[in-house]
């Protein structure tokens, strides 16, 4: 299966390739649905505003806090050539099963065009409970999965927190973060589960 490339070199880790994409195996009885419904504080111009949202599965919920503790660290003191190595074996175990895919992408992508509104996401593997992250990128940022680069920070405008505190404070912080409240979010066959998600600047 051709690898494609998707999201995220942030501050020159590297996380495209490995983490958001590879060959994913299909994953059955996706008949779940999640229906997001959003609030924020500054969203850009309507209409202007592309979103992507992961969903990952909540049995990867130690990788996941790791890689965000490990990109917050990117944005905030630089990263050393052995986080980038721990990056990227992080990235490897997330795409071999922890993030769902949707129509060969495993990222759900959409517009928002206020600062409030809601959209429902089909395909979700049911019988499992996810962590829901969103990046909401600037009003001139048209989402190419071949384009994103060092720079990724500067083309978000805002995210929502699966975590608490969810910011780099020290290597091992992520191991004190609890889940947000309403994540994990547990997804059954056949029903449309309702997320709140509160979108807020990147810490």
């Amino acid at each position: 299966m051709k690898n494609a490339l998707l999201l995220m070199r942030v501050a020159g880790l590297f996380v495209v390739g490995t983490l958001l994409a590879g060959c994913y195996a299909p994953i059955a009885d996706q008949k779940g649905y999640l229906n997001l419904g959003i609030q924020s504080v500054a969203l850009g111009p309507a209409g202007t505003t592309e979103v992507i949202v992961l969903v990952v599965n909540s049995g990867f919920q130690d990788s996941l806090a790791e890689i965000l503790n490990l990109v917050s660290k990117s944005k905030h003191v630089g990263l050393s050539s052995s986080d980038k190595d721990r990056l990227k074996t992080l990235a490897k175990e997330m795409s071999a099963g922890g993030l769902v895919k949707f129509g060969g992408f495993p990222f759900y992508q959409t517009t928002l065009s206020s600062s409030s509104g809601s959209f429902d996401m089909p395909g979700i593997p049911e019988g499992r409970a996810y962590f829901v992250k969103l990046f909401v990128f600037n009003p001139d940022v048209s989402f190419s999965v071949d384009k994103i680069d060092q720079n990724f920070w500067s083309l978000v405008q805002l995210e929502n927190l699966v975590f608490s505190p969810e910011v780099y404070t020290t290597d091992t912080a992520w191991q004190g973060w609890t889940p947000a409240a309403g994540q994990p979010v547990e997804v059954k066959a056949g029903q449309s589960v309702d997320v709140n998600v509160t979108l807020v600047s990147p810490p």
